[in-house]
């Protein structure tokens, strides 16, 4: 085939191909390249839709979608938070949160907060959410969500297996009283926005093959649908 006779976008994606076809190429790279071939492919007829793109490339690399759709916001990351992301100075979740921001506000929270800070931080996912951020304020946002005090906390509790049913009806009897005390004050009431309680699905999947724990635990850990089924969950 004549170079002449093809668009140079697919000569670009034709290149990338092979770079991905005959290089050991690690993951977030691999990401990097579909990409950039999405944006090629977005010009060429036939492969406007990000749905058909994104199917093709699950198809053609073995590539999940909801992998490809993860990446797909880095192509909104500043030059500097790309070249972090792309030394592993930040890891993915931290450059999808600041692809959320324009590319100044991205490099102030840098200046801020510090790139060996940033994969640890814990108030960026509120920082980047702030419909009012901006360059000039990141500074005095940074300050006052450090100052929030949180509005959850996690206490771990460690039980003996004879045990678990009487503080599954405990946790039951803690979510009656505090719907009835905050239900009527808070009106988008949600029991999970005042307590979580998770466990050792695999130790409690045994209990309950065994006797040790009943049904209504199971379903109080969410390990069973309803009081009902006896289908446990994965």
């Amino acid at each position: 085939l004549d170079s002449s006779e093809v668009s140079l976008d697919v000569l670009k994606v034709l290149r990338i191909d092979s770079d991905i076809n005959y290089k050991d190429i690690k993951k977030d790279d691999l990401m990097r390249l579909l990409i950039k071939r999405r944006d090629l492919m977005k010009n060429l007829k036939g492969h406007r839709n990000d749905t058909n793109i994104g199917k093709e490339i699950s198809e053609s690399f073995g590539v999940s979608e909801s992998t490809y759709y993860n990446y797909m916001p880095l192509e909104n990351l500043s030059e500097k938070s790309d070249l972090l992301f792309s030394s592993h100075e930040i890891n993915l979740t931290t450059a999808r949160l600041l692809s959320k921001v324009n590319h100044d506000v991205q490099d102030k929270i840098f200046d801020v907060i510090g790139t060996l800070n940033l994969n640890k931080c814990k108030i960026l996912k509120d920082l980047v959410s702030d419909k009012e951020l901006n360059i000039e304020n990141v500074k005095d946002k940074v300050i006052e969500l450090n100052d929030k005090l949180p509005e959850t906390t996690i206490i771990k509790i460690e039980i003996k297996k004879d045990c678990v049913n009487a503080f599954a009806q405990f946790v039951e009897v803690f979510k009656e009283r505090t719907e009835e005390f905050f239900s009527e004050e808070d009106e988008n009431f949600n029991i999970d926005d005042y307590i979580k309680v998770s466990c050792n699905t695999a130790h409690m999947n045994r209990y309950f093959v065994d006797d040790i724990v009943d049904m209504a635990t199971m379903v109080t850990f969410g390990l069973l649908e309803d009081k009902g089924s006896e289908e446990v969950l994965e």
